[in-house]
């Protein structure tokens, strides 16, 4: 089994924060389908809307070659995880039916408050 502390040295944080956010919308939908199913896979879809761009963010960090070098590089990273944060709402908005609105966007606010506090302490 893996301990947290070779999980921590031999990995970048982005990719900490996405096992953290995947293992929290796990936990999360889990309660949620033992109230509703619509409420537990509108809180699978909020979790993706926060792993995706955390992953993407992990590539663009790994050094990209398109993304150029620097603060260009952070720019264009940061702005990709927007643009692919709004295209998943998008889609979710348009295309699920039907949804549970508030299941959503619990676990979307839950995984960016985690996103921010492992940042923090690092």
């Amino acid at each position: 089994m893996i301990e947290v502390q070779e999980l921590k040295q031999g990995t970048s944080p982005l990719l900490r924060v996405a096992a953290l956010q995947s293992l929290l919308t796990a936990i999360l939908s889990g309660f949620l389908w033992s109230l509703d199913g619509i409420a537990a896979y509108s809180g699978l879809l909020g979790g993706l809307a926060c792993i995706l761009p955390t992953l993407y963010m992990h590539l663009a960090s790994q050094g990209l070659p398109i993304l150029g070098s620097g603060l260009a590089k952070a720019l264009k990273g940061e702005l990709g995880r927007v643009a692919i944060t709004v295209a998943v709402f998008l889609l979710v908005f348009a295309l699920v039916k039907p949804f549970n609105v508030l299941a959503f966007f619990g676990v979307f606010a839950a995984l960016q408050f985690a996103y921010w506090m492992v940042l923090i302490r690092q």
